[in-house]
């Protein structure tokens, strides 16, 4: 299984929790593949002691995953300051990798840097900005997943709409930090 950001960890136990409370039966292994090794431990000791006080499995995993997931909300602004880092780390290997190579090269390393930039979807430390246009099919599936995403919105409870609303604030805040 390929490493897995925060936030795909995190989508993936709300995931499994909806499947759970649904009713699907999910095997432990699976559900253990999405959680750190200490929340693995706690996981198996609160079924081994549900089961010794004649709870279901599956009521347990329900209460530990929607701990793990209240949890994980709760950290979300440290999780999106850690992917920033990540990409801000990410970024500047590219660029000094390219950097170095030109040099090597004899070629001039700021435009094969940023050129390197550009090609893996960074932004450019030029100032330039170098944007792919959008073909009429693009604008197309752009606008299909706009109404799609409307009609989602739609549907929500009021209590999913504050989450969305909240989670569109933290994004902002981390936009507005990557400008500063």
């Amino acid at each position: 299984m390929p490493n897995l950001s925060e936030l795909q960890i995190y989508d993936r136990l709300c995931g499994r929790l909806e499947e759970l409370k649904a009713g699907k039966s999910i095997e432990t292994r699976t559900l253990s593949k999405l959680l750190t090794d200490q929340q693995s431990t706690a996981l198996k000791a609160a079924i081994a002691d549900g089961k010794a006080t004649g709870q279901r499995v599956r009521s347990v995993q329900i209460s530990f995953f929607e701990e793990v997931v209240k949890a994980m909300n709760a950290d979300m602004g440290n999780i999106a300051d850690r992917m920033i880092a990540d990409v801000t780390l990410d970024s500047a290997k590219v660029y000094m990798d390219a950097y170095t190579q030109a040099l090597k090269n004899r070629k001039n390393p700021e435009t094969e840097a940023n050129a390197a930039l550009t090609r893996r979807k960074f932004k450019r430390n030029d100032g330039m900005n170098y944007s792919t246009a959008l073909n009429a099919r693009d604008i197309a599936v752009k606008e299909i997943e706009e109404q799609i995403k409307k009609q989602i919105e739609a549907q929500l409870t009021d209590a999913e709409r504050e989450e969305l609303e909240w989670n569109r604030q933290v994004l902002a805040e981390m936009k507005n930090k990557k400008k500063k």
